[in-house]
């Protein structure tokens, strides 16, 4: 895309009814004609339904009409629609950056329902921030980066082998890499699979041997990968065979991470690793696979050891429940006289097929113990003999048995090699040493960091069905740029004043994507095809020597002082990231809570992006309040720009009380994209917190 420069702005303000949507609450003629009263505003227009496909042929004819430069759309949120008016735009022969988008639906609206008056000035405010970015905006050009037709996919379970078929049969060329001597991954170790009862080597002998069967398909077994570099279309690898100790390297295009999870370690749970005949469930079915099981007169089960727990393993690991439910039913077959009992906190049934698969275990007279998560089972050795007892809330008494065996259902967490693979790739890792997509709606099955896809248990615990589906959609992700032969890489990247530069390198250090390298006298080079556009570079740099691209200092300084230019002691200034809490303002929107007119919010891509100098300026101009609010612990769409963010404004509120600034009047906060009811809580927690800030406010004479 050629960028031209442009002439004094000529700025059209199109403002949507959206049906009842918006108009049921916002004036909007009083809004169409107070954006023409605004700088470098030429023309302001009413509609119905702007996204329409006739209105946007009409936004079309007025750009070439007016000789419209700049274009601001004041509608829904830009998370669903901004591609759509960039596409307008670039049609319309203007550079797509010329857009900025106002949401005066989610952010207004939906969530002021019940107070038209107070909407309609917020509405007016909103579209006077987006006019003063507007005013700022300058073309930018979309990098377009070749991509080859070879993929890597770090993982030989069954969702990695999967993606390799998947892809190999497209014709693209695949290298596998797994760490263990042999495909198959935990699939392998497993002697059943649920709900069918079919043997594993049934499904994981098949897709080996396709798998070797591929010309365009290179396993390595018993290697690991060592180093990553590049980005999408010419990511450089190294591995190492662990055993050999020879090494090997390769470029491929994209990279599909299956690395798969695995049991966390038990030890001092229930006995584990004291008593022998306390043992998990994968020991268990190795033990059922080689027949070497004796006949056991009673055995217990225990779900959800190390899972649902306060810290690190707080999640559900998702498929125990199911687990003991196929080792329970088999072995009851097995041994019809064997006592089994299953000790459950509650038991996760999914749908139909699971319930019915849960009766039938029960008609096999397993016995279902419900147990409290305040009194967990007590394992014990008596006089030489193993011991359970749970109270049984259900049965209103305690259950005391001798036991042969005591089974295991334990987490799982992500496999071994999480921690390296994360900074080798520079992607997010989540709780339980899980892979964190770019976006739960927004990108599945995708990282952040573009051309890198993730399947199977490498994101959460799984059953067969779902990784197999993950990982077919995975390959047919990475497929479509390599099929393409190229990308476009977004113009929001950072911007170097090498002048101002004092070469401290805290640019590099804060660069989550290696997108900032240094030379040898600590001048810093940036590469745009690796810049993700976070800002946290520039954020961080002490000579305000960084700018980002379409949110440059100069662009968001405007958007401040115009959010603040009418009773800004009145109001809280907020920076939302993009990713998250942004798209928590939208999800409260949608949701229809309610929440005061106060906020004002500025988008930014992270909450990294956001400098001391904004925080500092939306003061010096009077802000009742200030809210940051980022991506919630430990995950971020750009890797680790919620921690800088987290550090930098703690430093922040020791300086603001140095100024003499109340330093409660900065508020943090982290807030995850599902979290609506939150974002919509904590502002009317800040507005009664604003309140009393004022009324408690020194008396100036």
């Amino acid at each position: 895309m050629e960028v031209k420069p442009i002439d004094e702005p000529r700025i059209g303000v199109f403002a949507c009814d959206c049906g009842s949507n918006i108009r049921g609450v916002v004036d909007i003629p009083k809004i169409v004609e107070y954006a023409k009263t605004l700088q470098n505003v030429v023309h302001s227009e009413e509609t119905t339904f702007l996204c329409s496909a006739d209105f946007q042929s009409k936004i079309k004819e007025r750009i070439t009409e007016l000789n419209l430069n700049r274009v601001v759309v004041a509608c829904c949120t830009p998370k669903t629609h901004e591609g759509l008016f960039r596409e307008t735009c670039k049609e319309a022969g203007l550079n797509p950056y010329l857009l900025e988008f106002v949401s005066i639906r989610e952010h207004c609206s939906w969530v002021h329902m019940h107070e038209p008056k107070e909407a309609t000035e917020k509405a007016k405010d909103l579209i006077r921030i987006g006019v003063a970015k507007a005013r700022l905006l300058e073309p930018q050009e979309e990098l377009r980066i070749p991509v080859g037709q070879a993929s890597l996919i770090i993982g030989g379970g069954i969702g990695g082998m999967t993606a390799a078929i998947t892809l190999a049969d497209m014709g693209f060329k695949v290298k596998l890499v797994e760490r263990e001597e042999e495909l198959g991954g935990m699939l392998k170790k497993i002697f059943r699979i649920y709900p069918h009862d079919v043997a594993s080597e049934r499904i994981i002998g098949p897709l080996i041997k396709a798998l070797n069967e591929k010309e365009n398909i290179v396993a390595y077994t018993g290697t690991e990968v060592t180093e990553i570099s590049g980005y999408i279309g010419k990511y450089h690898v190294k591995i190492r065979n662990k055993k050999k100790g020879s090494e090997d390297e390769f470029e491929v295009s994209t990279i599909v991470v299956a690395t798969g999870a695995k049991e966390i370690d038990p030890t001092g749970h229930y006995g584990y690793g004291k008593f022998d005949n306390v043992i998990t469930q994968l020991q268990l079915e190795k033990m059922l696979k080689e027949g070497t099981m004796k006949k056991p007169r009673n055995i217990v089960m225990i779900n959800c050891v190390g899972s649902r727990e306060e810290g690190a393993n707080n999640y559900c690991c998702n498929v125990g429940c199911r687990t003991s439910l196929k080792n329970a039913k088999y072995l009851k077959e097995l041994y019809s006289d064997t006592n089994i009992y299953v000790l459950y906190r509650d038991f996760m049934i999914f749908d139909a097929e699971e319930q019915k698969y849960f009766e039938d275990t029960k008609g096999k007279r397993v016995n279902f113990i419900r147990y409290s998560d305040t009194q967990k089972p007590d394992v014990y050795m008596n006089n030489g003999k193993l011991m359970v007892e749970v109270n049984a809330p259900q049965l209103n008494r305690k259950v005391r048995t001798e036991a042969d065996l005591v089974v295991l259902t334990v987490a799982l967490e992500g496999a071994n090699g999480v921690k390296e693979l994360r900074e080798m790739l520079k992607v997010p890792v989540g709780a339980g040493g899980f892979f964190r997509e770019g976006h739960v709606k927004l990108q599945p099955l995708s990282f952040a960091t573009e051309g890198i896809y993730l399947c199977g248990a490498a994101h959460s615990p799984k059953g067969v069905v779902d990784t197999i589906h993950q990982a077919s959609g995975a390959a047919m992700k990475a497929s479509i740029p390599m099929a393409r032969g190229f990308v476009k890489a977004e113009g929001i990247t950072s911007i170097i004043n090498l002048e101002l530069c004092k070469k401290c390198g805290l640019c590099a250090k804060f660069c989550s994507y290696g997108a900032i390298t240094l030379s040898s006298d600590k001048t810093p080079q940036s590469t745009p095809a690796l810049c993700k556009g976070c800002g946290t570079c520039a954020a961080e740099c002490p000579s305000d020597a960084i700018t980002m691209r379409h949110y440059t200092d100069a662009q968001i300084m405007a958007q401040i002082d115009a959010a603040l230019a009418e009773r800004p002691e009145e109001k809280i200034l907020a920076f939302c990231c993009n990713w998250c809490s942004y798209a928590a303002a939208d999800l409260a929107g949608v949701s229809r809570f309610q929440y005061p007119t106060n906020i004002r919010i500025i988008r930014v891509m992270c909450s990294g992006r956001v400098d001391r100098d904004f925080i500092f300026r939306a003061f010096e101009k009077g802000a009742g309040m200030v809210l940051v609010a980022g991506c919630d612990f430990p995950t971020c769409h750009y890797i680790s720009g919620n921690y800088a963010a987290k550090e930098r404004t703690e430093r922040l509120k020791r300086r603001l009380e140095l100024k003499g600034i109340n330093s409660e009047r900065l508020r943090v906060a982290w807030i995850s994209a599902a979290e609506g009811k939150k974002f919509a809580d904590l502002i009317n927690e800040m507005v009664e917190q604003m309140k009393q800030l004022h009324a408690h406010a020194p008396k100036v004479n």
